[in-house]
C-alpha cells in the first residue's frame, strides 16, 4: 500500500513583507497500512518564503493546498527514505525481537 501524507499543523508569521499569516513551516503524517498494521511518522518541511507572489491568504488554505506544499518540497529520495521507515517500523511490530508475559493463564475470578 502506499505512503498516506496528512496534514497535523501549519506554522505561519503573523505578518511578512505586507501580507498576513504568511504559513513557513507545515507539520505532516506521513503512514502506510500493511496487513492491518500502520506505521506512522511525524516530520515537517520548511516553506520557501522569499517570494510571496503566490501567496494564499489564511482562508483559501486547504488541505489539498497543504498536501501540494509538503510534496513540492520532498524530494523523490526523501520520500522513498520516508517509505523505507514506515516499512522498518512494520516489520518491527510484525516480527517483535522481544516480548513479555506468562506462558500460563490465571484466571482472576
Amino acid at each position: 500500500m502506499a505512503v498516506t501524507y496528512t496534514i497535523q499543523t501549519l506554522k505561519y508569521r503573523t505578518s511578512l513583507n505586507g501580507k498576513t499569516n504568511v504559513v513557513d513551516e507545515v507539520t505532516y503524517n506521513a503512514s502506510k497500512t500493511t496487513g492491518g498494521v500502520t506505521a506512522k511518522i511525524t516530520n515537517f518541511v520548511k516553506l520557501d518564503t522569499s517570494d510571496l507572489s503566490s501567496f494564499t491568504d489564511w482562508d483559501s488554505i486547504t488541505k489539498d493546498k497543504a498536501l501540494g506544499w509538503v510534496s513540492a518540497v520532498l524530494t523523490d529520495e526523501e520520500k522513498t527514505a520516508i517509505e523505507t521507515k514506515l516499512d522498518a517500523q512494520i516489520v518491527k511490530i510484525t516480527t517483535p525481537e522481544k516480548g513479555a508475559g506468562t506462558p500460563w493463564n490465571d484466571d482472576i475470578a
